[in-house]
């Protein structure tokens, strides 16, 4: 297993991109590799064994608990990233967010580990402007490629060689039940929950969201990079407006969005959680969404150009949305707020971290007002930059001159 001194750029980009912190692959470790304090942070962290629960690839599965010196924190639920993979055999591709879309390449189905805890900005409680340092932290890993939704029971083949084989068992939200209830045996549903991830852990979140808040009624949900909006070309299609045979997605909608277009659009399921829970159907909670303009890990993800993921994101949140969902919408191509540090540089890699600001206000002084407001005059303002420019060339075939 790497160590603290041997964080990798391909590490990190597989935690908070790609993949996650249990790949077994050797990596070139970076030049200056950070020093203590981490190294000590790691004993805040305990690993809480799930008996039953498997990573995809049948590997056992946990997940990692940081508790607070304070009891009255609150706890965040955090669902790590990585990808997701849906197709068969071999990819063509040598490398790239492509290559990992196909199962016998995507290389994230190993045993959970805990070494890169300690860098997630979201859990740097040594950094003054980290709001929530003071909190609970319940890190549940991700290793089945299925954006946490996964129900199967049985594994699928995705070796097209009939006499070879790649079983993969896509039960990502089994493996949430199972955190979720033993969690309850640490918090009682009583606690303040942030139920919150990055990536294809946003998009876990999402699809999650009930069965947290029914478990603890005071939560609030806020998804970071997880924005898919529906583009006809794109691959979410292919995900999850298909409804995924294997995976089985739209099982987790609730049944007054269980609908093609709750799957197709990410943005229309949180918009329908904040109009049910408006005060009015169901007691108010905040919804918050952090999402840069131009991702290009997820419009990478999706097959798209960055304009024609900046063209479904602006048609998304440009609807009127509900005033108990609140959106941050920094101008760039960063993937992800919540978890790089926001005091260490990794070139080249793409990732934002929660200093991302717009017209001076930063994401986590942003989502602090939003999970501790407890009315709609509370919540802070939806923030956005000045949308870019892009050429109709960008854009999808069917959306052109729009």
């Amino acid at each position: 297993m790497p160590t603290l001194r041997r964080l990798t750029i391909c590490f990190l980009l597989a935690t908070l991109c790609l993949g996650n912190i249990h790949s077994t692959q050797a990596h070139k470790p970076i030049e200056n590799p950070i020093q203590a304090p981490f190294s000590t942070e790691l004993a805040g962290w305990e690993t809480i064994p799930l008996e039953g629960a498997t990573c995809g690839t049948g590997a056992p599965y946990k997940y990692f608990l940081n508790q607070a010196t304070r009891p009255d924190q609150p706890l965040i639920i955090y669902l790590e990233g990585g990808g997701a993979c849906v197709r068969e055999g071999e990819s063509p591709y040598a490398s790239g967010l492509q290559r990992g879309h196909y199962c016998m390449d995507y290389g994230n189905f190993g045993e959970p580990q805990n070494t890169l805890l300690p860098y997630y900005g979201l859990f740097r409680r040594d950094l003054a402007d980290n709001s929530l340092r003071e909190a609970n932290y319940a890190f549940i890993p991700y290793c089945t490629a299925d954006l946490h939704t996964g129900t199967a029971t049985a594994p699928h083949d995705y070796n097209p060689d009939p006499i070879a084989t790649f079983n993969v068992t896509h039960r990502g939200h089994l493996n949430i039940l199972a955190a979720l209830g033993n969690i309850t045996t640490h918090y009682p549903a009583t606690t303040t929950v942030i139920f919150t991830g990055s990536s294809a852990g946003a998009l876990g979140a999402l699809f999650n969201f009930p069965e947290v808040i029914s478990r603890w009624p005071d939560t609030t949900l806020v998804t970071d990079a997880g924005s898919m909006p529906d583009i006809p070309q794109s691959l979410v299609r292919e995900i999850l407006g298909q409804a995924h045979p294997i995976w089985t997605p739209r099982s987790l909608l609730p049944a007054y969005c269980n609908t093609d277009d709750c799957l197709e659009d990410t943005t229309r399921l949180l918009g329908a959680y904040a109009t049910h829970y408006d005060g009015k159907t169901a007691p108010w909670h905040a919804f918050g969404l952090l999402q840069g303009t131009q991702d290009q890990t997820l419009s990478g993800d999706m097959e798209i150009s960055i304009c024609a993921y900046e063209w479904g994101l602006r048609h998304a949140v440009d609807r009127q949305l509900p005033g108990n969902l609140r959106i941050f919408t920094p101008n760039t191509t960063l993937h992800t707020f919540l978890g790089a540090p926001p005091d260490i540089s990794f070139p080249g890699l793409g990732l934002g971290n929660y200093r991302q600001a717009i017209n001076g206000v930063t994401a986590m002084a942003w989502m602090a007002q939003l999970v501790n407001a407890r009315s709609e005059i509370a919540l802070p303002a939806s923030r956005s930059d000045t949308w870019p420019v892009c050429a109709g060339l960008f854009l999808p075939n069917a959306h052109r001159g729009e």
